[in-house]
């Protein structure tokens, strides 16, 4: 069992309000290597992907985002050698 925090389950009361805990999981197998290089790509994506789509008077991304910041990981991935 890993520690990536794609295997953490967090706990919250029965509001939803407040968190309580956290516990790990090994429900699903994963390559904590390419997690690792993956998540090192995400700051770079989220500012070329704001600069791609700009940003609304509340300072958040437009829309678009989602897409921009998909197609730039992928991108990224591919131009690192993170993915083939």
């Amino acid at each position: 069992m890993c520690e990536c925090r794609e295997g953490i389950i967090e706990k919250y009361d029965d509001d939803g309000d407040k968190k309580i805990g956290e516990e790990s999981t090994n429900l699903f197998v994963h390559d904590c290597g390419y997690i690792r290089l993956r998540n090192a790509l995400i700051p770079k994506a989220e500012r070329l992907a704001i600069q791609a789509v700009g940003l609304d008077d509340k300072g958040k991304p437009n829309s678009g985002f989602s897409r921009a910041f998909t197609g730039i990981m992928n991108e990224l991935a591919r131009e690192s050698g993170v993915c083939k």
